[in-house]
């Protein structure tokens, strides 16, 4: 016989394949954030929303801000084992939907306050913790 299809997996877990016993960490963390301790895992993604102010978005200087993302995104994930750092959407909890999707994690850890930790927590399937 033949397995039932159907029922897609939840929200992160069966996205970006990997090996049996491989714990993926997905750590969120603000442009400019200097220094991270380094989670629990075999894999680490380190997400940095592309995060702009106000007048940022209202002037069309996004592009600074994804710049400062993604340069932050690389310096972390240089001092962390077994990491990978990418850039996200500027509105942070769109940002670990988007990673949770396209790349999956077993976790979510945020360098942030408690009011990021919730909303990313209502959304996502994985567990969501602060750094």
């Amino acid at each position: 016989g033949r397995a039932p299809r159907g029922g897609a997996a939840p929200a992160g877990r069966g996205a970006g394949a990997r090996p049996p016993g491989t714990r993926r960490v997905l750590l969120v963390a603000p442009p400019g954030t200097e220094a991270v301790q380094p989670p629990d895992a075999t894999e680490v993604v380190v997400l940095v929303p592309a995060l702009a102010s106000a007048l940022e978005s209202l002037t069309g200087a996004v592009d600074d801000r994804r710049a400062e993302a993604e340069a932050t995104a690389r310096r972390l994930a240089a001092r962390l084992p077994n990491a990978r750092g990418v850039a996200g959407a500027d509105d942070p909890v769109l940002a670990v939907e988007d990673a949770l999707r396209e790349l999956g994690a077993d976790e979510v850890v945020v360098v942030g306050d408690e009011r990021l930790v919730e909303a990313i927590r209502d959304r996502v399937a994985v567990p969501v913790r602060r750094a």
